[in-house]
Formats: C-alpha cells, structure tokens, sequence
C-alpha cells in the first residue's frame, strides 16, 4: 500500500511539474499532453450510436460513430462528416462489349459522349469517382462521378470530354474499386455530317410580308448522305431583306437523305429577298425567301357560307426507269432519286405533271344556310426553282370569281394558274416521291379566308410520282408482272377524306395503256378509260378482275371463268356461282376486306376499301342524285357495270355503275350504285364482279 502512494506521487508530481502525460513512453513530446506510445497498440476512441449522443458537445472533441461507421469531430460548434470511409470495391470489371453513346470525330469537341462500364460484386460502399486521361488519341478525358457502388452488379458512367487529336483508338486506363480494364473509343475523321444539301429545292411553309411578324413561316431544306450523328443546330440573320432569324433545332441528321425544319421569325423590314447563308453538317447554301407587300383586307365571307377547310392540289409527276421492285414508303416524301435494284425496266415512266397559265378548276366544298354572295378572292405564293423540272421558279395564284349561292349549293368553283409561264413540276421517282403519308411533296401552301369569323385556312399544292397498285410489280396467278402496274393519285372528297382518283384498274391508272395519264379523271358517267377492274367481293387482285374495254358500253374480260370454287384460288379465272350462297368462294369469309390490313384488301397500301356508311357519307355531302353528278363529283365515278355471278359476261357497261363496300349482311355483301334515274344502296351476291374505289385508312 505504501509502495502504490508512493508511485501515485510520484505520478502526480510529474504531471503538475510538466503538465505533459505519456503512455508508452517517459518522455513524451513537448508540445503534446498526451503522448501515446506503442507498437503493437492503437488508441481507442468514444464509440456513440451517432452524433445526437452526446447531449454536450465541445469544439475538439472526437468520436467514432457507430451508425456512420466512422469518425467524426466537433469543430466550428457543429459535428463534421466522415473524416474517413474505406473505399468500396467490386470484383469484376468490363470494358468489353461496352454501350457507347455520341460520337467522336478528330478535332470536334465531344458533346453527350459517354461510356457505361458494367461491374459486378459491388459491395455497396462509397467510391471517390476517376479521371483519367487518354492515350492513343490524346486530348480526351474520361470522367466518373463520385458515387456508390451497388450491392451486387450495376454499371458505371464515364463521361468524355475534350477534344480528339486525330483519328483512331482513344485509350483509357480504368481503376476502380480493385479492379482494372482498358476502356477503348474510336474516333472518327472529321467528314462532313451531309453530302449535299438542297436551298434551291427548299419548301417554302408560309408567306412573309412586309411589316407584318412573321407566324406559322417556315422552310424544308433536303439534304443527302447524313451519317446519323448529332447536331446543336443553328440560327441564322438574314440579309438583303433584315429583320428576320431563321433556326434549326438540334437534333439528329438521318441515316441517308432527310431533310431539316428552318423556323423564320421576326419582322421584315422591307419588299424584296431575305437570303438566309445555312451552314450545317459540313455543308452550306443560300436559302432565299421573297418578303411582299401585305395583301388588300380579306373577303368578309357571310355567315350564311363556310367554306371546308384544309383542301389539297396534287399534281402527278414522274420520271423513274428503274423503279421495281417498288419499296412501300417508310418516311416523307422526297426528290431524292433511288435505284430499286440497278436495271432499267422495260416502260419508262415519264409524265410531266404541270399547272397552266390558264389554270386548274378546282372546287371547295361549302356548306350554306342560306342565300347570298361570296365575295371574290385571289392570294399569290411562290414555288422555288427546285420544285419544278426546267429549274423556273413560279407564282402560283389561286383565286375565285364573285359568285351567288343558295342553301342547296354544296361547292364553289377555283383556280390554281401559273404566272408569267406553265409551271413544270419536278418529276419524282416512284420509290421516293409517295411518302409513308401519301401525299407527294409540299411544292407550296396557300392561304384563304373559310367562315364569317374570318378564320384562315390552308390550300396545299403537292407533287407526287403517283400511288402504285398493290399489286405494282408483282406477278398475278397468271405469273405476269405487268398486269397491275398502275399508278393512281390521291384526292380529297367532298367528305374530307382522301379517296383514289380512279377505280382500281383503270386504263388512265395503267402505265401499259395508250391513254395512260394517272392525272385523267373519267371526263363523264360512260368515260371508258376511267372504268377499271371488275372485283369478286372478298377477292384480292389475282387477274380475275381485270377487263379491257373499247368503248362506253363494251369490253372484254381479260381471263376466262370456271365453276369450281376456291378459299385461295391459285388462278385468275372468274369464279361462277349459280347456287346459293352464290359465293367464289367455298367457306364465306366477312373480314377479307375488312381493314387495310386484310388479307384480300386490294387497294395500295395505306388504303381500304370503304363501309357502306363511308361511301353514303361521301354521296350525301357531295349530293350526288344520279350517274351524271355523280361523274362531276370530286371522285369523278363512272358506269362500268358489272360482270353476272352466273355466266361471267358483262352487263350494263354504260348504263349503271355498282361499287363493292367492305360491309356485309348474310351471305351478301353491300354496295352503292348509280344510273340515270338515282343513286341506290342494295347488297348482292360476292360472286358478282363489282368496282372498286379505294378510302386511305
């Protein structure tokens, strides 16, 4: 007991005297109060469940928190974060088979460049990021963000930036929770984005005036071999006529040809060019737009009209050589040419589609309540050279003559003319110039007041190769290509739905016939060359419905009959039935023509044949009463006749005109006729060969 006193004092005295403490050791260091000392012994901190812990902190002092899992110190009158934490780590790495997005091209600044590098084993732990730098191609960085690592497998996102210092193999040394891989990007040449791009071509959307801000005006520029990548876009100030911007946004150029959207804003300062200098893609040209004086006040259009909106021209023309096989439109139409398979075909499709000085007649349906007068009405826009044949650009006007009208008018009269010359159109090859719309081109758009409210309306005038048949190119059961290569155009009925100029078959449609113009509507009710095909309901166009005809009241079925019926008739010969169901075929099937994607659906693609509603619809809206209005309609419907379930002849070519529905009732199917005395809707036998006339789907 005496021995321990004595070494407490002796303790004691050490501290009062030097106010120094070691542990480990007699003489610890000056400057400290306690000196820890040892080689096999480490100091072992307060462990709290966390922070809130300590009810009374003081700046200096340290712990260790066990919810954080590290240590913590109070400074500042506030607990720090973790002043350690082990780092986390994985057990594979793979730099191999790695998603790349952007692109890399010598001398180009990476822009939403990055790589995402898979892992696997994560522990869940923190990690502190990477950068690392390049070789090979030097100049780029490769960036990973601090983070965690996930319990299991997960990725990583490296983010390049810099700027490639040639072309090849930009190499990056990745080392990361333990593990390391060498992740590898290509750098491409730094290659024009387009070959080619068309201001001459451009499609002008919307008129500039002087003084007056410029809203909905924009212009398609097409361009050639885009390689796919990005682009910021750009903005571009006008000069000749100031005050106006014309923007791209960014986005995308298309793998091939594509075309870019230019918005144009702003005020115009006076009449004349506006010229736009464009320089995207590695490619550059002058777009140019003409700014003219404002138009005279519009017509007052009298609540007692209104006038349909939305109305489309289309004018058919083409020159293609090579143009089978045809390839169904998957994008917009373009003037682009393509080759379908390198050979020239047998007939050269070449028409030159045109808009006179003396003008197209063309009619808008209205709807009227009343009597009264439609003031008169004229609007001027410009096609740009690229959009004609002979490189000559022209106005276009389109205009109306003051007119009366009643309640029981249904349409008024218009013109599209040419100014100063014919306009040529440009002509346009089959394989591009239909589009997945069908629709052509935008050569131009006009406006034009349509109601009392003095609301504006869009007339649009479109190019466009032509619609080839669905069985364009293709052999029939005969084994013949040639039997189906017909081209048809579309237009919008007085319903407002875009319908097939002519029936299917027509000898205007067919490029093999003398009098082939896909343009030609039936010129009256018993217009031959406007009759086409004689279809079995259900039936797909196999051959067995084709007929010639020679006159208004004569013709000849192209193949022969037979009675022995078929579901899948591997013939083109027409099927007789004198027996109920009085059916072509052996089981009866409703749903072959039902929609566009029907099995025997014999319109293009894109089209159907229509219900019975549909075509009552378009008869009432465009009051059609007999066979002499309904030849003076929009769709310009003729008399064929049609061809007898029974024997297969031909029976009242000239006189009436019966077209199949998709619609059926019983062992029957539906169908609207005309002739001299009306217009009549009945259903008959699916053995009967009947006309055809296809609605876009």
């Amino acid at each position: 007991m005496k021995k321990t006193i004595v070494s407490f004092f002796a303790l004691f005295v050490s501290i009062v005297s030097f106010s120094q403490t070691g542990i480990g050791t007699v003489v610890p260091h000056e400057s400290a109060v306690l000196d820890l000392s040892a080689t096999d012994k480490a100091l072992l901190l307060s462990r709290v469940d966390n922070t809130g812990s300590v009810t009374n902190p003081e700046n200096g002092m340290v712990i260790y928190d066990k919810t954080d899992k590290c240590i913590k110190v109070y400074q500042d009158n506030a607990w720090s974060g973790c002043i350690y934490i082990s780092p986390g780590s994985v057990t594979g790495l793979d730099c191999t088979g790695v998603p790349d997005y952007g692109e890399l091209r010598e001398g180009e600044p990476a822009v939403n460049v990055y790589s995402v590098i898979s892992y696997t084993g994560g522990d869940g732990a923190y990690h502190t990021g990477q950068t690392v730098t390049s070789t090979g191609v030097t100049g780029l960085t490769a960036t990973l963000v601090a983070g965690s690592f996930a319990n299991g497998d997960a990725s990583l996102t490296y983010t390049i930036t810099g700027t490639p210092s040639s072309v090849g193999t930009a190499s990056f040394a990745v080392n990361i929770g333990g593990q390391s891989c060498t992740l590898t990007r290509e750098v491409l040449s730094s290659l024009p984005a387009i070959a080619s791009l068309d201001c001459a071509g451009a499609v002008h959307n919307g008129a500039l005036e002087e003084g007056i801000a410029a809203s909905g005006v924009s212009s398609v520029i097409a361009y050639s071999g885009g390689d796919g990548s990005a682009h910021t876009g750009e903005t571009v100030t006008s000069t000749g006529v100031t005050g106006l911007t014309a923007t791209l946004n960014a986005g995308n150029f298309a793998n091939g040809d594509g075309s870019l959207i230019y918005t144009i804003t702003g005020t115009p300062s006076s009449v004349g060019t506006a010229s736009f200098a464009v320089n995207i893609g590695g490619q550059s040209c002058v777009l140019t737009r003409t700014v003219v004086s404002p138009p005279p006040p519009l017509p007052v259009i009298p609540s007692t009209i209104t006038l349909a909106p939305n109305r489309t021209y289309t004018v058919a023309s083409v020159y293609d050589q090579d143009y089978l096989p045809y390839t169904a439109p998957s994008g917009p139409a373009t003037t682009a040419v393509q080759a379908a398979d390198g050979s020239n075909e047998t007939v050269t499709l070449n028409v030159q589609g045109s808009i006179t000085t003396a003008g197209i007649s063309v009619t808008i349906p209205v709807t009227a309540t009343g009597s009264g007068t439609l003031p008169a009405y004229s609007t001027t826009i410009s096609i740009p050279a690229g959009m004609t044949e002979d490189g000559v650009g022209r106005d276009l006007t389109l205009s109306w003559s003051e007119q009366g009208y009643t309640s029981s008018t249904t349409a008024i009269t218009a013109t599209i003319a040419a100014v100063g010359g014919i306009l040529n159109a440009k002509k346009l090859d089959v394989n591009t110039g239909v589009g997945s719309d069908y629709k052509g081109v935008l050569m131009g758009q006009f406006n034009y007041p349509y109601n009392s409210a003095g609301d504006i309306t869009n007339y649009d005038v479109r190019v466009i190769s032509g619609i080839p048949d669905k069985m364009f190119g293709l052999p029939d059961n005969t084994g013949s290509t040639t039997t189906h290569q017909m081209l048809y155009l579309p237009v919008v009925g007085e319903d407002g739905n875009i319908w097939l100029n002519n029936n299917l078959g027509a000898h205007y449609a067919n490029l093999n016939h003398a009098d082939f113009n896909p343009a030609q509507q039936a010129t009256a009710y018993n217009d031959y060359l406007a009759y086409g095909s004689l279809f079995q309901w259900g039936r797909k166009a196999d051959g067995h419905e084709l007929i010639t005809y020679t006159s208004g009241t004569a013709g000849t079925a192209v193949n022969g009959t037979t009675t022995t019926k078929s579901d899948t008739p591997t013939h083109a010969l027409f099927i007789r039935s004198s027996a109920s169901p009085y059916d072509w075929r052996a089981t009866p099937d409703d749903t072959l023509w039902t929609t566009e994607s029907s099995t025997n659906n014999p319109c293009p693609v894109g089209f159907r044949v229509p219900t019975i509603g549909e075509l009552t619809t378009l008869v009432t809206t465009a009051n059609i009463t007999n066979r002499v209005i309904a030849a003076n309609s929009v769709l310009k419907f003729t008399v064929p006749g049609l061809r007898s379930n029974s024997n297969g002849m031909l029976s009242g070519v000239g006189s009436y005109g019966d077209y199949w529905s998709s619609s059926v009732g019983g062992t029957e199917a539906s169908f609207l006729g005309f002739n001299s005395g009306g217009t009549y809707t009945l259903s008959d036998f699916r053995a009967y060969g009947f006309s055809v006339r296809c609605i876009k789907d």
